[in-house]
């Protein structure tokens, strides 16, 4: 939301998003931002993933390691064509990495329409897939399109969550790369 402390909410949306690099089933697929802010959130939000660095999980210093196989890469950049075929913008990333392996960066999209894929697709990798929002009822709205009962009152529990703008906690883990990481925090 617009009064929202932009700082800790992109601490959040790194913790929500990047925990092994997306691809856990409790990873965040859509971040709803109201749109006041959904610029300079972005922008935040991409020096951020931007500063990651990637490659294989065994090489020091790396967070952002590889997808689990080529069809998961090919789902990703499936996801993100189609967004952007949709009239999404790539702030960062994507398309694939463009070296050996099965790399794809961390991304983020803006203006992602409902209709996308990524809507109601757990994407599975490093791609933040941002939706901007006017009012408190478009963003329930928005949060509710989906087809599983669960994910409705989910989402309307984190749009009340997000509203009443409750402390974030930090969280240490590791994050994909090399297991010896539980340095690295968001």
């Amino acid at each position: 939301f617009d009064d929202a402390d932009l700082d800790v909410a992109v601490e959040g949306a790194m913790a929500a998003k990047m925990r092994n690099i997306g691809q856990a089933c409790t990873a965040a697929n859509r971040i709803l931002v109201q749109r006041p802010v959904a610029e300079e959130f972005a922008r935040r939000l991409g020096e951020r993933m931007g500063a990651l660095p990637m490659g294989r999980g065994v090489e020091d210093g790396v967070v952002v390691g590889p997808l689990v196989n080529q069809k998961a890469v090919d789902k990703v950049d499936e996801l993100v064509r189609d967004a952007l075929d949709r009239g999404a913008t790539a702030q960062l990333g994507g398309a694939p990495a463009d070296r050996d392996g099965y790399f794809y960066p961390a991304t983020v999209l803006t203006g992602v329409p409902a209709e996308a894929q990524m809507g109601s697709a757990e994407i599975f990798g490093p791609v933040a897939a941002i939706t901007e929002f006017d009012t408190e009822e478009e963003a329930i709205a928005q949060a509710s399109l989906t087809e599983r009962r669960a994910d409705v009152a989910a989402a309307r529990a984190a749009v009340t969550t997000a509203r009443i703008n409750l402390d974030y906690t930090r969280v240490t883990a590791p994050i994909s790369g090399r297991v010896d990481r539980a340095d690295v925090a968001w």
